[in-house]
Order: structure tokens, then sequence, then C-alpha cells
């Protein structure tokens, strides 16, 4: 679970401005993850960056400059996609509100740069795309994007080095539908807009003969299902090889083999449902039955009457008792079999590693707690900026005498550690550092540092770069410590990668 929010605090001490930073800096630095007696800390008030030091990439210890944008474009957060030995880069106008995109496409190390396909629909404009471009499992190396704008458009395949105009697949779909390439073909989802509650299942198998370009079968009409909305919205599962939905009109809650199409009823009168590989969760009026796929053993685990309030995963199941998540509900840890109550006012956002849930509140603060002895540790409040969940700990930013200083609050309660004093938008390499562009101007270009945890030195990775949303890669696009960023400052301009994996 990815989600977004943060800490406006106040300070009351009257310092000096570096006397003040200098102060919280060490407050925020626990035991362990200060800088050591032989090396001088770093200055918060004048953290004068040194240079990155940087791996080999394409030949060269030092950030590549993969391609050269059109003037006034710029990659988008999550626009970079590797398929074979070509990554392809979605572009937005800079200076247009228009969502529709441009997409190059170039080599590993900068051949053959190219120009794609025009009007290509931003993926936050759509409903379960797996990426800007992205592939069907035939044919890996194969681009499909969608075009149109706002709730409509086609699945198209590009060309890889756009000499043939796209090529429609499925008209609209990419409208408010929701579907899954999986080994037996594209499974859409089309919701009907005169019946909100109404969606019509649709399997377009691959065409194995069309061995140059994506290719798809005439559709087999699977079904009608019946849709709920709320907090999490209750559509037709698609699994791996198989999909489950509630038949429209009759409430089944049906099964088909994405292989052959068979039908199973698994259950009658449902009015909602959530469904993983092992585990079917399903409500019969108020009453809420959790199955074990592997045995079909049942046990009814709460009471509640709302629509679109079920989950359930690998890990976890979860009824809530209303659409807003803070009306308390039940949990349960499928690993250790424990039933739990969510109190009111509190919503859970994860089952933790030592079986503590993650839970939120409506005031912005953020939780572990122990549900069966009702211990609560306060991990963050006051939500208003972009956090991450990682495994062991909650990373965010917060004000630190005027700037945006990122830290790491671990869920177990240890004392929480300052990861940079001074960011824009940021994002983590595998190692736990941060990259981010620190204090970037009014036109969004700052310098691109790379901070090393414990003494918060920073090193420069590049200047005059745009300080993108969030982490540019795609995943699988690159490697864990490569990132890519893009330079605006004339003949430098461009897309560069830097390889940060150098001791």
């Amino acid at each position: 679970m990815a989600e977004r929010a943060g800490i406006e605090i106040s300070v009351f001490w009257s310092m000096t401005r570096r006397c003040l930073a200098l102060a919280l800096a060490a407050l925020l630095l626990p035991a362990g993850c200060s800088p050591g007696d032989d090396e001088d800390p770093v200055d918060p008030a004048d953290p004068t960056p040194i240079d990155a030091a940087f791996a080999p990439r394409c030949g060269v210890a030092a950030p590549h400059h993969l391609i050269t944008l059109a003037e006034g474009d710029a990659l988008i957060a999550g626009g970079l996609t590797r398929l074979g030995d070509r990554y392809y880069l979605g572009a937005e106008r800079v200076d247009s509100l228009n969502e529709l995109l441009r997409i190059y496409s170039v080599g590993l190390c900068g051949e053959d740069p190219r120009v794609v396909a025009e009007g290509i629909r931003d993926p936050t404009y759509a409903d379960g795309i797996p990426g800007l471009v992205f592939a069907l499992p035939p044919w890996p190396t194969r681009p499909l994007a969608c075009t149109g704008s706002g709730l409509s458009g086609d699945l198209v395949a590009l060309d890889p080095l756009g000499e043939v105009e796209p090529e429609v697949l499925i008209e609209w779909g990419c409208g408010p539908v929701a579907y899954g390439p999986r080994d037996a073909g594209l499974v859409v989802t089309i919701f009907n807009e005169d019946s909100p509650s109404r969606a019509i299942l649709k399997l377009y198998p691959y065409d194995h003969d069309a061995a140059d370009r994506p290719g798809l079968l005439p559709p087999l009409e699977i079904d009608d299902a019946y849709v709920t909305w709320g907090s999490f919205d209750s559509r037709p599962a698609v699994l791996e090889d198989e999909i489950i939905y509630i038949r429209e009109g009759s409430q089944e809650l049906v099964h088909r083999s994405l292989g052959d199409l068979s039908e199973t009823i698994l259950a009658a009168d449902v009015d909602d449902f959530a469904a993983s590989a092992g585990f079917l969760l399903y409500r019969r009026g108020a009453a809420v039955i959790l199955r074990d796929r592997k045995d079909d053993a049942e046990t009814q685990i709460a009471d509640v009457a709302c629509d679109g309030c079920l989950a359930v995963d690998a890990r976890a199941a979860w009824a809530l008792r209303d659409r807003s998540g803070y009306g308390g509900g039940v949990v349960v840890d499928l690993e250790r079999g424990l039933r739990s109550d969510v109190p009111p006012g509190r919503r859970p956002l994860r089952l933790l590693d030592d079986g503590r849930w993650l839970l939120g509140s409506a005031d912005g603060e953020v939780f572990s707690a122990d549900l069966e002895v009702g211990d609560e540790r306060l991990v963050a409040e006051g939500l208003g900026y972009s956090f991450d969940l990682d495994d062991d700990g909650l990373v965010r930013t917060e004000d630190l005498d005027g700037r945006r200083a990122i830290y790491r609050a671990p869920y177990d309660g240890s004392p929480r550690e300052l990861l940079a004093m001074r960011s824009g938008p940021f994002m983590r390499i595998a190692d736990g550092r941060v990259v981010t562009v620190a204090e970037a101007d009014d036109a969004g270009l700052g310098d691109l540092v790379v901070v090393e945890r414990g003494t918060l030195r920073e090193h420069r990775v590049d200047t005059e770069v745009r300080a993108y949303p969030r982490a540019l890669a795609a995943a699988g696009a690159l490697e864990p410590d490569v990132i890519a960023y893009q330079v605006v400052d004339g003949d430098r301009s461009g897309i560069y990668l830097a390889d940060l994996s150098a001791p």
C-alpha cells in the first residue's frame, strides 16, 4: 500500500536560524545514526554538497545522457519503462493542461532516439492500466498504450521505432475499464454508463499467429457482473488464471476459469465480495464470511452491512463498518489465524510483520497497534505531505526551520531517523539513501543530491534538475540503484541515467 500524507510541526524556541536547525537535527538523529567522533557533522545551515561517485553506465562512470526531449517537454513521474532493449518515455508539455502525452523511444545507451506516438493517455486517468507503456505476455518487447483523454480512449499497439502508426487493438478499451493481461488473454471489464452497478466482462484471447505485432482475437463474452462502490470498490477479481464476480441480476458469486471459461457457483445471495488466490471474503446481508480456498472451510468474521467495505490479500482480510473507513471494523491475520476488532476512529492500513497493525485516524495520525491487548504507539501525526509505508517504518517529510526535511519513523517506537535536512520531491534507492532535488527554485530546478544515512552528507549528482514529483522509474525499468532525471540547462538539457551503486 502506498499512501501520501505528512506532518506540520510548530517550533517555540527563540534561536537563530542556524542554531535552531542544529538543535532539531540533533533531536531527530537517533543513537547510532549520528556522525562519527572523527567526522565533522554536517552544518544544516550550509550543507554544501560534495560530488557523488558513480558506477559505470554505458562505459562511463558518470551520469549518462540518454535522450534530449523537445523543448518544453517534461518527463512525467512513472513515465519511464523498459521493454527489451529500448526505453519508452512519456513526456508532457509543461505549458499545457492537456493530459495527452508524447512517447519517446531510445536504446539503452541512447541509440536511435525516436518519437513513436502522440496523444497518449496519462495512466493516472485510466483504471487498471499496468503502466504508461506496457506489454502483453506473448510479445514482451512490443509496446502498448492508451490513446484518448478523460475517461475514454483506445488500446493501441505502438511501433518501437515509430515508423508505423499505432494500431487499435480494442476500441474504447481504455475507458472506465479494469483489465488484466493474463496467459489466456486480456480480460476487459467495461462499466455500463447507464447502469453504474453493471459491468460487461470480456476475454480477448491472444492471436498467436500474429508474430510481429500484438494481436487479439474477437472477444469472448464472459458475463454481466454486479459492481458495488465504496471504500474498496468491489469489482470482478481477475486473478492469475481465473475471474471471480457477482453475477448481475442473480447475486450469485461466480468463478470462471480463464483457460476454458468453465463455471462454478461459489455462493448464492451475495451482496459484496473480495478475493485472493488463497481466500474468499463475501457478505450475505450483514454476515461477512471468510472462506479458505484450500479446503473451503468457512468462518463468519463480522456483522457489517456496508457495500465496498471488504478487502483480502495473501496475509490479511478486513471488513469495515462504513465507507469512510474510520467507523471501525474487523481484521484477520490470515497467517496467524487471529481475528481482531478495529475500534471506531481507526482505519486499518496494513498488517506488520510482527503481527501489529498499522492504523490511521481521521485526524491524520498513524499508529502501530497490538489489537489483541489494545496497545497503540503513535508513529506520525498531522498529515499533510507525502509519506511512504516501508516494511519497518514510515518515511515522510516535515518542516525543519522553513525547509522540508525527510525522516523515517520506525513502527516499533524506536527513535526516528533524519534522512535528509533539505528536500524537494524525493525517492529512496535500494540501500535506503534518499535522492532528492534540494530546494528547487521558482522554475522548479535545483541540485539533485543523494544523502548519506547517518552523516546526512549530501553528494551532488547534477545541477539544474527538474523537481519531479515521485520516483520516475516504472517497476522493472531500471536497476535498483539507477535513477533517471531531467536536466533543463541549455545544451545539457535532456534525460540522464546515473548508477549510484558505487561505494
